[in-house]
């Protein structure tokens, strides 16, 4: 019998269609996806996807077996909703999503010990994902860069101006350096995040802004890239988000010369009015980050 976790990664799988940057996105590697899809395969004895140029599509197999599958997981989903409300009936909930989830670990921590009586429930913020379902939102607030979203179904409030640097180990060449701009930079081998995450967009367009193409190596998940900065394979653009989380060793964080920062804000459903969770988490989010720049 299949797993749950088969069933879902063959259900992201159908939508993704591309198997590389599913696993990205799930923060597993492609070879545990590639797996757990050919042991299903085996399981039901059909093919589910074919390849193509274009990227992996469903076969006739995989197409009615998708039919049903989403229909278990969407079962599942309002089971364990409702199995949710029993278990904090009388307990409010908040669900937030974070572009970066690693980095802000800190600030939901802190946050649910000041507020005890919330249930909060964390998911990745997956910027095309949202674009694609809005006016519909999951979550109840969005913490990501102002920049990554542009919709009119959504209103935000800044929380933090976060400054930009580039990031070398202490033994790297520009260690010394007290600013540095990013044509300095073109030849260094970058470690980016995946594509079509917030920053990684940001990146590519702050090179683009002073012409340089710049020469990335990789681009992974926060795991990877700080094995990759630690073994001194690449280097890395980040902002005070990493910074606060002290999230590299061996780092030294050299601000551009052109004093970048970004925005980072809060994203809500602009014709929902917000639960009194989701204010809190706004109003604690602002006094956190002010406090957290003072120090």
């Amino acid at each position: 019998m299949p797993s749950i976790k088969q069933l879902q990664y063959f259900s992201a799988l159908a939508n993704e269609k591309n198997m590389g940057r599913l696993a990205s996105k799930l923060y597993v590697s492609q070879t545990a996806l590639s797996n757990s899809i050919s042991r299903l395969e085996n399981e039901l004895g059909v093919t589910l996807f074919e390849r193509t140029p274009s990227g992996l599509v469903l076969t006739q197999s995989g197409t009615v077996y998708l039919k049903y599958v989403e229909q278990i997981l969407e079962l599942l989903k309002q089971a364990n909703s409702e199995l949710n409300t029993i278990h904090n009936r009388g307990r409010e909930t908040l669900n937030v999503a974070f572009n970066s989830p690693m980095l802000y670990g800190d600030l939901l921590a802190s946050f649910m010990a000041q507020f005890p009586c919330y249930t909060v429930t964390q998911q990745t913020c997956d910027i095309d994902a949202i674009q694609k379902a809005l006016p519909n939102m999951e979550a109840d607030i969005i913490l990501a860069g102002l920049n990554d979203f542009s919709s009119p179904y959504m209103d935000f409030r800044v929380v933090s101006d976060d400054k930009i640097y580039v990031c070398v180990p202490s033994s790297h060449k520009f260690a010394e350096r007290t600013s540095i701009s990013l044509d300095e930079c073109k030849e260094e081998p970058f470690i980016f995040q995946p594509e079509g995450t917030g920053f990684t967009r940001f990146s590519y367009k702050l090179f683009n802004e002073v012409g340089v193409e710049p020469n990335v190596i990789a681009r992974c998940d926060y795991t990877m890239r700080k094995k990759l900065f630690e073994q001194k394979i690449g280097i890395i653009l980040a902002s005070d988000a990493i910074k606060r989380a002290d999230f590299f060793d061996d780092c030294v964080y050299i601000p551009l010369e052109q004093n970048v920062h970004r925005k980072m804000a809060l994203f809500w459903k602009k014709e929902k009015k917000l639960s009194k969770s989701a204010e809190a988490f706004m109003n604690y989010c602002v006094t956190y980050f002010e406090t957290e720049d003072k120090n």
